[in-house]
């Protein structure tokens, strides 16, 4: 299965098609990110962690896919945003704990950018501004990240941190002081096939039969209409996403 992910990812990192997902996905189908809207971002980020006695953990993260998307009314900017997808062809039962790596290394990339801006645009007032490097009322571009599986078993890992968490019963107390993490997870079972208007549409409508090449081929036989004459971009993915047997 892994050796599709490099393939995925290119294909993902296509501007029209990472706006058909996104579409897809949050806006059943409606065309409000396009790809003049995006810019593409580093998929490197580093996050440092300091210790009690100084020392320094670096912590390397590579992502899949990441934009920074610009939405616009009357030419008048609304606001940015910063998407993301981590492409999964197997369940990874502690992903939850790496999507949160991602989004704090991203908010950490952010805050230190600041940082260094506003000290050498000298803009922060002294005492509390100065000390923290960041200016009262500041604010920072949301990020979304999702996590798109295509593999052949049903994903049956957690979706957010306090599934993970080794909590007994009678010590429910301790999560009103701690914060939950909730990992946004895309595959074939909770989508709607016809929200896309690329190839995902037909890969979306395949993946459920992945590993299963007899009713796959039954259902595009009973709906041959639709796959006998695909363009040359949606078989490109659909050999991304399916073996060449299948």
């Amino acid at each position: 299965e892994r050796k599709k992910d490099a393939p995925v990812k290119r294909q993902m990192q296509k501007p029209h098609i990472f706006c058909d997902f996104v579409n897809g996905v949050l806006f059943e189908g409606r065309q409000r990110l396009k790809p003049d809207m995006l810019t593409r971002l580093p998929e490197g980020m580093a996050l440092e962690l300091k210790g009690s006695e100084g020392d320094v953990l670096r912590l390397e993260r590579v992502r899949d896919v990441v934009f920074e998307a610009a939405f616009s009314r009357r030419e008048k900017l609304i606001f940015r945003v910063i998407l993301g997808t981590e492409n999964q062809s197997f369940v990874d039962y502690g992903m939850v704990i790496r999507e949160m790596g991602y989004e704090a290394g991203g908010y950490g990339e952010q805050l230190k950018a600041r940082k260094l801006k506003n000290r050498q645009e000298k803009s922060l007032k002294p005492g509390d501004e100065f000390l923290s490097g960041i200016r009262k009322g500041e604010r920072f571009v949301p990020i979304v990240n999702f996590v798109f599986y295509y593999g052949e078993k049903t994903w049956d890992g957690s979706t957010r941190l306090f599934d993970l968490l080794d909590i007994p019963g009678t010590e429910a107390w301790i999560y009103d002081y701690i914060s939950d993490y909730r990992m946004n997870l895309v595959h074939a079972g909770n989508v709607v096939p016809g929200h896309f208007h690329t190839g995902l549409k037909q890969v979306f409508e395949l993946l459920p039969y992945s590993g299963r090449g007899k009713e796959m081929e039954r259902y595009v036989e009973q709906n041959s209409g639709e796959f006998s004459n695909v363009s040359e971009e949606t078989f490109e993915l659909l050999a991304t996403f399916f073996d060449d047997r299948e």
